[in-house]
């Protein structure tokens, strides 16, 4: 190879050598070329290399060995027989490895290096589509929450944690005693994974595992259309304990406890759920909608017009549920779903204990 001033002049035809291919400056502004061993080289470009080709370093490790940052402007494609591996993240700031801002697709598989909260890939028919939308949560850990949180504080710590959780990994949300005059709903959406999702109140208070009404943490949802706590489309389990939950609507439907297309399995237990008037059709204490295994135990229901109600194709245990004060119309509802009794109490109601509509059953 020749050189003129700072730029490098190839000779034709090129030499196949077996050793390694490097740039290196070995002085600011100049780079020189070391080796040679270009194939297919012509006068408008380079179309092969083989070997390694080391940037920054003299002994490149593999084909291509990046000593310092790497940007990619445009889309980067790897094929189904090499694997990517992501490094680590915090935050979903990369500490190492790529950073998957946009137009990333991969083939093959993808490997991650964990340590801490990390952004992962999105997978959709096998492809990586936006690793943005999916983020990981290695490890088990607390999210503690507090009556100096405003509603919308609360609902961006929900919003902060990763959104694939994985087998063994348990999330918990834990509100410290006192009472929470909410303004809107508190919302768990898109979470999947194997792991589980904990909402917790003080579970070490009176009478924490029995029916009661004085649990030490209070979500007043003020609003006349607000729901209380609602949990969406996710595949994780969930688990909602120790808590007294007030909606005040009266004319629409809202609920203590919404849960939606939930494959996980739900937990309720140990809480005290009442609404505004137990008169209207459309609200609930706990509502079910796609939800094929949740467990209810042990919550007091008061002056609304369902205790608990199980909508299409959810499958609810109900045991040892009450009423407690101003009957709800219907202690237990079923909706195109089907509720099981078992325990010694079920909540009563002012126009029937229970009620079976569009194909729902209830069994003892």
């Amino acid at each position: 190879m020749k050189k003129t001033g700072d730029r490098c002049r190839w000779p034709r035809p090129a030499v196949l050598l077996a050793t390694a291919f490097a740039l290196v400056a070995p002085v600011a502004g100049r780079a020189d070329v070391e080796t040679d061993f270009v194939t297919a080289t012509n006068a408008v470009s380079t179309n092969y290399f083989l070997g390694s080709v080391g940037i920054g370093t003299n002994n490149p490790a593999s084909k291509l060995h990046v000593v310092g940052g790497a940007t990619i402007s445009g889309a980067l494609s790897v094929p189904r027989q090499g694997d990517v591996s992501m490094g680590s993240y915090t935050s979903g700031v990369p500490a190492g490895g790529i950073y998957p801002a946009s137009g990333f697709t991969v083939l093959g598989d993808v490997s991650i290096d964990a340590s801490g909260t990390n952004t992962i890939p999105y997978w959709n028919g096998g492809l990586l589509t936006n690793a943005s939308l999916l983020s990981w949560e290695p490890t088990s850990r607390t999210i503690n929450l507090t009556t100096n949180d405003t509603t919308s504080e609360i609902q961006a710590k929900i919003d902060a944690v990763g959104r694939h959780i994985p087998r063994d990994v348990v999330i918990t949300f834990q509100f410290a005693d006192g009472t929470y005059s909410l303004t809107g709903p508190l919302t768990w959406e898109g979470f999947h994974g194997g792991g589980r999702i904990e909402i917790k109140g003080n579970t070490d208070e009176a009478d924490a595992t029995s029916l009661h009404t004085n649990q030490n943490v209070f979500l007043h949802f003020s609003g006349q259309y607000c729901d209380g706590i609602r949990l969406e489309d996710s595949t994780v389990a969930f688990t909602v304990r120790n808590l007294k939950i007030e909606i005040l609507t009266t004319s629409t439907k809202k609920y203590c406890i919404y849960a939606e297309s939930l494959s996980g399995r739900l937990l309720v237990r140990y809480n005290y759920l009442y609404g505004g008037d137990n008169g209207d059709d459309k609200n609930a204490g706990l509502y079910c909608i796609y939800v094929p295994c949740c467990d209810a135990m042990k919550n007091y229901v008061s002056n609304i017009s369902r205790g608990i109600r199980a909508d299409k194709e959810s499958l609810l245990r109900s045991y040892d549920n009450d009423d407690v004060g101003t009957l709800p119309k219907y202690g237990l509802e079923a909706c195109g779903g089907i509720i099981l009794k078992d325990g010694a109490t079920q909540p009563d109601g002012v126009s029937g204990d229970t009620r079976e509509i569009s194909a729902g059953q209830i069994f003892e």
